[in-house]
């Protein structure tokens, strides 16, 4: 093999490495990675949207708290971590009106707008929202709740996790999400 011959297979193969190193990894492929257990939390069967856009989400459950997890990308090639990119500002806003087409559809009712803002969990800033609402349809009618928001970006993807507990539960809810979101977090970053 000719010395320029050589350069160029080696050249070619750092290529491919970069390539494969910045491929960004699936949504299924950062939620099935999750522990079975998470901060006390058991986790569900990953579901599937449908659609590469609208990604894939898992759920977790704490007696009577449940948390679902989800990883998408709205088909944007990248997404920064954190909250900086507009997309996840743009997400949670949509996020935040999802609750209020719920009660205008009737699935919700008394909504009750509680807190927003920003936390730091493992180093990772995020987006929150808290409400309190209650369920207006299904076996759950009438039960008041405490329901939260969060979103951020990680691994080239929107990480949102929707929260929801009986109003009864509401410390549990607190105690829980103060162990989740930080292993959370941790999990997702460390594969």
């Amino acid at each position: 093999m000719t010395k320029s011959l050589r350069y160029l297979v080696a050249l070619l193969l750092v290529v491919c490495f970069v390539c494969q190193a910045m491929a960004k990894d699936a949504p299924e492929t950062i939620l099935k990675r999750l522990p079975q257990t998470l901060a006390g939390c058991e986790r569900g069967e990953a579901r599937d949207y449908g659609d590469p856009r609208l990604g894939w989400s898992i759920a977790y459950n704490s007696g009577g708290v449940v948390i679902t997890v989800y990883a998408y990308d709205q088909g944007h090639a990248h997404v920064a971590d954190g909250i900086t990119d507009q997309t996840i500002r743009d997400c949670f806003t949509m996020a935040r009106k999802d609750i209020q087409i719920a009660a205008a559809k009737g699935i919700y009712s008394d909504v009750e707008d509680r807190t927003e803002g920003q936390e730091t969990h493992d180093g990772v800033e995020m987006l929150y929202a808290r409400y309190r609402l209650t369920f207006a349809q299904g076996k759950v009618a009438g039960v008041r709740a405490a329901s939260e928001i969060h979103i951020f970006g990680a691994r080239d993807q929107i990480i949102k996790i929707r929260v929801t507990a009986a109003l009864r539960e509401e410390e549990r809810l607190a105690n829980v999400m103060g162990e989740f979101l930080p292993a959370l977090v941790k999990a997702i970053q460390n594969p």
